[in-house]
């Protein structure tokens, strides 16, 4: 680390920043706690007829608030690519480019309601079926969010 930054970073650059603070800023926020939920949910935008009012994406985050640390940074994964949550905080979300890109929530193209969610990394885009209730939605994220290939989701899928 210190070679990098030593060779990277200018003097002056390196006395205004603790290598700590320059981690938390290359990495991301160690955790999604109660705090970057909060956040994360507020500075959410939906598309493809989801709406923040509509009982399926009420249902996703009633779903996602009692998840663990590691549920949540697994769901943040699988659907932005990162397992921390941005140092910038999630209104500055920023997708594969770096530029602006919030968290969207759409609904799937697809009306069957026993595939597995997807997720657009690269444009931080998670596309959710319609579910019948919020136990079936929780199964189906957690399957999805567990699954750490390509080829595991497409076996969980068939």
């Amino acid at each position: 680390f210190r070679v990098y930054v030593s060779e990277n970073l200018t003097p002056r650059v390196q006395r205004c920043i603790e290598p700590s603070e320059f981690l938390l800023l290359v990495g991301g926020l160690p955790e999604v706690g109660d705090k970057q939920l909060a956040q994360w949910r507020q500075h959410t935008r939906y598309e493809g007829g989801a709406s923040a009012s509509m009982p399926l994406v009420s249902w996703f985050w009633e779903v996602v608030h009692p998840f663990s640390h590691e549920e949540r940074a697994k769901l943040l994964a699988f659907t932005t690519g990162s397992p921390r949550p941005p140092a910038v905080g999630f209104e500055r979300l920023s997708g594969f480019n770096g530029s602006f890109c919030p968290f969207t929530i759409c609904l799937a193209t697809s009306r069957d309601g026993q595939r597995l969610p997807t997720a657009s990394t690269c444009f931080n885009k998670l596309f959710l079926p319609r579910y019948a209730n919020a136990a079936e939605l929780k199964t189906k994220l957690l399957n999805a969010i567990s699954c750490s290939t390509f080829a595991e989701g497409a076996a969980a899928e068939a």
